[in-house]
């Protein structure tokens, strides 16, 4: 009897996790690369009459153009309508963008495009619009006297993407995508670091993918590098995770069907990834854990969880086909296990550098 009804749970729990391709990402994720981004790379991809300019160095009264570019990226995005390309030339910018069109704005390279905090809104980049790309900055949340800002880095609506965005200093958290609607928004290639409460924040939006991006020194008591509440379908995938305090992946508040395949869990304090308050039908595989804290996983009120074939390293390591993770259940705490059922001899990933 006991078998037909572990049979049944692991039916269920198949019914309701998104489909996972070979490589570990969801059938919805995309790849969105940062290479030949200079304005001979786009003029093939937008007509000239399209593409608007910026330049911190260019004297002001400019009309967008390539000879005569905008000083300041709002005036370039208040001067694009949908469809437009907004193309910034390296520099340093201190200002708050509001983006309210399907538009694309691209810097000329993420190391030497910046935007800085300039202490009057609680975001950086603002998105209102559906089909908005970003790409090719450095958000640096530090005001002018050096100290980190209380301000999100951006704060999303839907079909939005992100990429190659180098995030830091943001104390109120590196991207926020909250509330019902906010969904099928895809975060690539990112890199967050000294940001506090959270790296990424999803909550109620469904189908939005985090993939190949890294977090360092994300120091949270709330939430972890990855914090999701309330919401379902999400995918987090071929991410790394170092040195994050509360853990790497947060799941809770009825959270549930969210991937978390071939991601790397390393120096995160206590642990790697947290599943708790009634978060459901979760899957966790392919992914790495190294020399966290207190435990590589744990779960509190967490039920369902598919957990298979993720390396789970020192100094955690368990020898066996199935390793244990150890949790609680009911308000009164009651110790209780799940398994990985297969897990990996070998890293599925790259090790921690």
């Amino acid at each position: 009897m006991k078998s037909y009804i572990l049979l049944l749970c692991l039916l269920l729990c198949i019914a309701f996790v998104p489909e996972i391709d070979s490589s570990g990402s969801s059938l919805e994720t995309v790849s969105y690369g940062y290479s030949n981004l200079s304005y001979e790379g786009l003029s093939s991809l937008y007509a000239s009459a399209n593409i608007v300019f910026v330049d911190d160095t260019a004297g002001p009264g400019g009309d967008g153009s390539l000879d005569h570019p905008y000083q300041k990226i709002s005036e370039g995005v208040d001067e694009a309508t949908d469809g437009f390309l907004v193309y910034v030339f390296n520099g340093v910018y201190s200002e708050n963008i509001e983006i309210g069109k399907s538009i694309t704005l691209i810097g000329e390279s993420p190391r030497d495009t910046i935007l800085r905090n300039p202490d009057v809104k609680d975001w950086m980049i603002k998105i209102t619009a559906d089909n908005t790309k970003v790409m090719g900055f450095t958000i640096d949340g530090r005001k002018a006297n050096g100290i980190e800002g209380d301000i999100t880095g951006i704060v999303l609506k839907s079909k939005n993407v992100i990429s190659n965005i180098d995030i830091r200093n943001c104390l109120n958290g590196g991207i926020q995508i909250e509330g019902l609607g906010k969904d099928h928004n895809i975060v690539t290639q990112c890199s967050f670091e000294n940001c506090h409460k959270y790296g990424i924040y999803i909550e109620s939006g469904q189908y939005n993918s985090i993939t190949n991006n890294s977090f360092n020194t994300i120091y949270s008591d709330l939430g972890g590098a990855i914090w999701v509440k309330s919401t379902t379908y999400n995918f987090i995938t071929g991410n790394t995770f170092l040195d994050c305090s509360l853990a790497g992946v947060v799941v809770e508040a009825g959270a549930g069907s969210i991937s978390m395949v071939g991601n790397t869990f390393c120096f995160c304090n206590p642990y790697g990834i947290w599943l708790s308050d009634a978060s459901w039908f979760n899957y966790v595989a392919l992914n790495d854990f190294e020399d966290n804290t207190e435990q590589h996983a744990y779960f509190y009120n967490a039920y369902f969880t598919i957990w298979i074939g993720n390396y789970w390293g020192e100094p955690f390591k368990q020898t066996g086909k199935k390793y244990t993770i150890y949790g609680n259940i009911t308000p009164l705490k009651i110790p209780w296990m799940q398994h990985d059922i297969q897990q990996a001899e070998t890293r599925n990933n790259s090790p921690c550098s």
